[in-house]
Formats: C-alpha cells, sequence, structure tokens
C-alpha cells in the first residue's frame, strides 16, 4: 500500500485545487479534515478520512466542480458531494478542508482499471482498519 500512497500529491486547501498541474488528469483523489496548523505531507488511512475518490471519464478539474457544487450548494451531480451537504450545510469550503490527488496516465484499458482498482483499495484498507466507510463514501 506504501507504494499506491507514495504516488499522491501532498496535501493542498480545497480552495487551491485549480492549482494542481495535474488538474486536466485523471486518477484518485482523497478529501480530508484537518484542524490543526500544520498539515503532515503524507496521507495517513489511520487516520479519518472524508472521500475517496475517482475520476476515469472526466478530469479532475470537471469533477472536483462536481463535488464542489454539490457539496456547499443542494444541487446533485456527485454523491460524495450531496453527502458532504447534508452531513455539514456549509455554503463555503470550510477552512478544514484538504485534498490530495494521484493523477494516473496509461493507455486504456490499464489507465481507468487501474484508477477503479487503486480507489477500492484504499476504501478496502481503511475499512479494515476502521470498520467503517469514509463519512461521505457510500459504497
Amino acid at each position: 500500500m506504501n507504494s499506491i500512497l507514495s504516488n499522491f500529491s501532498n496535501w493542498i486547501h480545497w480552495t487551491e485545487r485549480n492549482a494542481l498541474e495535474s488538474i486536466e488528469s485523471q486518477g484518485v483523489y482523497i478529501l480530508k479534515c484537518f484542524n490543526q496548523s500544520v498539515i503532515p505531507t503524507d496521507i495517513i488511512l489511520a487516520e479519518p478520512l472524508i472521500y475517496i475518490g475517482e475520476t476515469c471519464n472526466q478530469n479532475f478539474h470537471q469533477r472536483f466542480n462536481q463535488f464542489h457544487r454539490s457539496a456547499f450548494s443542494p444541487r446533485k451531480g456527485h454523491s460524495g458531494g450531496c453527502t458532504f451537504f447534508s452531513k455539514y450545510d456549509l455554503a463555503e469550503p470550510p477552512l478544514w478542508l484538504y485534498l490530495a490527488v494521484f493523477p494516473v496516465k496509461d493507455e486504456e484499458p490499464k489507465q481507468s482499471t487501474y484508477i477503479r482498482y487503486v480507489e477500492r483499495y484504499l476504501i478496502w484498507e481503511y475499512v479494515c482498519f476502521h470498520n467503517a466507510l469514509p463519512i461521505c463514501n457510500s459504497k
């Protein structure tokens, strides 16, 4: 698992997501809550996460826009975003919402298959440790 996690970016605040070099890529992303001033650079599945997601048919930019719309308004478009909105009911991104991404570039069908594998693998590892899904994942 460490080799997969080492492919993720450092954590960035949700509002800085469009500055990601890989914003036009596809891959896996993780949302996490940080309530401290120092943000660790590594991704730790042992700590509670908000959401683990993937995008194969769209790029990160498109998928993040869908999450943002659904997370901070009652508009549909991203199931994790809708769950976020129902749990937190915020109109603006909170200071504690951070994001890390793992862009994947390969030829199809390898790219989309690997992206889905990584997402499912990380969710599996998370569930094995916490005996629960991340708070905004429903499956």
